[in-house]
């Protein structure tokens, strides 16, 4: 068995998953393996001579190598790359890379102390400690060095070929190394090491050589509160102390000034402290980055009047941060947070501190063509910060918040196409269902030229007002004659009872990202469908797609096309035939099994409606065939629906579609694919593939790749 070495400060492993984790390497690791839990190591940061305790779940002392193991105990389903990480759909950040900064620090100690400990090789790794259902979807370098507590991580630390290492390469500093890592050396005050500015410290969200983010709760209570607490040291090497002091007093001014807009309405409730004695600045914020707009934005489709609260929201913030000469800088979807249905601009102060103006109270890092955002106007690669920078920032989150995407990834790009925005990229040019007066918004804030701009907030917050109204009014007299007792003219609140045109509700079947489906009965045919009701973001084309794919189709494994509308709050419906059964992604995310006559059967039956789709004169292809769009009618039948992003082959290369079920070979460069009816039997392929093995064909990832050739069902 493995032997478990305590630091002298070692209390208690933090939490059930890094005990298991620990557990789980003792048994399967021989006496001349170490484990060290809970390591914390000194680092003074030349730049400015402030000692940082770096913590590390796990140090694995072998006698070929030194692991250093990042644990996480996630529960449900996780996903990621390089990049991005997500748990449950919900953004994390990725923990190989604060162990990358960890790894690099343990071994620069290590050689600074002997320099023959320079030769051991240093690993930086994740185990995922928390017994899942799913397996995480992990690829490139992140599913390289992520594991599972299972027999996989036991042979990537046992065989030192793994580490590009030898037998007994360090067996002969080992006990030293080890010595080192649990000395006095390392050693902090408990109350240091688990708090800071009075909370208790849950977790190291980041941590770099001048900032350190903490996720704290307060301390000495049982409180399901969570807050974050940025600390940034404000002094920097180069500067003379005359400018040290000048720098500092600018940043105190920024301290005093973004206390001035505490608790106002919409601005992220946000404390802001001082430490004069370590040269310390703490930005305190409740924790919320699960609910940024971004996030949310993931996981649910605003309706219209939810997109416009949000926007109303912002301006509030902007009102109150501008009549104190406060200019946000970095307005983006990750810098709002929804809660309890309204939005709240956040990170006011969140720049590295490193430039500043004589006046006023913004500092922020440069911006250049390097760093520069799709939300970052042209004035601040030149640091000039305005109210007007601030409404161009807010022109691209709105074009963002109605179209899904920003029309330019930086502010070059603009300037390059003349300014403005082109024709083509107004919003309803890429969502005709949007009014016109939003392009006419756009084309006021989205602009190079910051005098041509809305000249403040009340300005925009007055034509938003004014647009609204007049669209209430127009609305108000078109259907003036039309209401019905009864009716909802807000899809948000329709429910069960509630009619719309003459269909009466008798269940909500579900919701997507484009649309609320409905079990609907017909007043005058006494007769059950299925109503689609479209969200206001999806635009006319998509539902004429469907429309016209579905019409030429007479097939009994195709759901069956009745009849489309638009419904009284200007959103668009499709009423189709009514399926009674689940879709089959219940037998692809769960345990349930399909049994493998029926697979074959779900193969006999889509490959038929295939056949007729292609049979057509014009052949039409569904481009996103998936469990979750087929249907087991009644244990009978497997029908395929959702044909709002069909096409007839060689009509466009949109990039539509669900990634997991993309033909690679059809894929170009610039986003583009070249259809054809590959498309579809590809995407049935993985389909039952997945039905068969619970797994991607090319598992753990989940992305088609022409590289590597899918796993064998026969080794599954």
């Amino acid at each position: 068995m493995a032997r478990i070495i305590k630091p002298p400060y070692f209390e208690s492993v933090v939490n059930a998953g890094e005990q298991r984790l620990i557990d789980f390497l003792q048994v399967n690791l021989s006496d001349d393996y170490y484990l060290i839990p809970n390591v914390e190591i000194a680092s003074t940061n030349p730049r400015n001579n402030r000692t940082q305790y770096w913590e590390y779940d796990l140090i694995l002392v072998a006698p070929h190598a030194i692991y250093n193991i990042e644990n996480k105990d996630w529960k449900g389903r996780i996903e990621g790359d390089d990049n991005y990480w997500y748990v449950n759909d919900r953004q994390r950040n990725n923990p190989l890379k604060t162990g990358r900064q960890k790894t690099a620090i343990l071994a620069s100690k290590l050689k600074e102390n002997t320099k023959e400990w320079g030769k051991a090789w240093v690993q930086n790794m994740v185990t995922l400690s928390y017994s899942n259902t799913y397996e995480p979807k992990l690829w490139q370098e992140a599913d390289k060095l992520t594991f599972q507590l299972d027999e996989r991580l036991i042979k990537y630390i046992k065989e030192p070929n793994q580490v590009g290492k030898w037998d007994n390469a360090i067996s002969d500093i080992q006990k030293e190394v080890i010595q080192f890592l649990i000395g006095e050396q390392s050693k902090k005050l408990p109350n240091a090491k688990q708090e800071v500015e009075g909370y208790e410290v849950i977790e190291l969200l980041q941590q770099e050589p001048n900032f350190a983010e903490y996720l704290v709760k307060p301390k000495g209570v049982t409180s399901s509160v969570r807050k974050r607490i940025k600390e940034y040291s404000l002094q920097v090497t180069g500067l003379s102390s005359v400018e040290l002091k000048k720098r500092e007093e600018a940043i105190k001014n920024q301290y005093k000034a973004l206390h001035k807009i505490k608790a106002k309405p919409f601005i992220l409730n946000v404390e802001f402290k001082i430490d004069e004695e370590n040269h310390l600045f703490y930005e305190i914020s409740d924790f919320l980055d699960e609910n940024s707009l971004r996030a949310e934005s993931r996981s649910k489709t605003f309706t219209f009047h939810e997109r416009i609260a949000i926007v109303k929201n912002i301006m509030a913030a902007l009102k109150e941060a501008h009549k104190e000469n406060i200019f946000h800088r970095d307005i983006n979807p990750d810098n709002v947070y929804m809660s309890s249905g309204y939005a709240y601009l956040g990170n006011f102060g969140k720049s590295d501190f490193t430039d500043h103006y004589e006046q006023g109270y913004t500092v922020m890092a440069t911006i250049n063509e390097m760093n520069a955002s799709p939300y970052h106007p042209l004035e601040l690669t030149v640091g000039d910060a305005s109210r007007s920078s601030d409404i161009y920032s807010l022109g691209i989150l709105i074009y963002w918040l109605f179209t899904g995407d920003e029309p330019y990834k930086t502010p070059y790009e603009l300037d390059k196409a003349g300014g403005k925005l082109p024709e083509n990229k107004l919003p309803s040019s890429i969502n005709k269902a949007l009014p016109k007066w939003i392009d006419e918004l756009c084309l006021q804030t989205i602009l190079t030229d910051d005098l041509k701009r809305f000249e403040n907030i009340d300005a925009l917050e007055k034509f938003i007002d004014e647009a609204i109204q007049d669209q209430d009014s127009a609305t108000k007299i078109q259907h003036n004659n039309k209401s019905v007792p009864g009716h909802i003219h807000d899809s948000k609140d329709l429910k069960e009872g509630d009619r719309l045109g003459v269909f009466v509700i008798h269940q909500i079947l579900g919701k997507g990202g484009y649309s609320r489906v409905f079990k609907v009965k017909h007043g005058l045919q006494d007769k059950y469908y299925t109503l689609k009701l479209f969200h206001e973001s999806v635009n006319a084309n998509s539902v004429v797609d469907e429309y016209t794919a579905l019409t030429n189709l007479d097939h009994k494994n195709i759901v069956k096309f009745v009849w489309n509308d638009e419904a009284p709050t200007g959103q668009f419906y499709t009423v189709m035939e009514y399926l009674d059964g689940e879709s089959l992604s219940t037998y692809t995310l769960t345990d349930v099994r399909l049994p493998i006559y029926r697979v074959y059967q779900v193969a006999e039956d889509i490959l038929n409606a295939l056949v007729s789709m292609q049979s057509l004169p014009k052949s039409i292809i569904h481009r996103d065939i998936k469990p979750h769009n087929i249907i087991w009618d009644n244990r009978e039948r497997f029908v395929l629906i959702d044909f709002n992003v069909a096409a007839y082959v060689d009509d466009n290369k949109d990039f539509v579609g669900t990634n997991p079920y993309l033909a690679p070979d059809l894929i170009t460069d610039n986003y583009k694919i070249n259809w054809d009816e590959s498309a579809d039997t590809f995407a049935l392929g993985v389909t039952l593939y997945e039905l068969v093995c619970k797994e991607h064909p090319w598992a753990p990832g989940k992305l088609p790749l022409l590289s590597k050739a899918p796993n064998s069902p026969k080794n599954i």
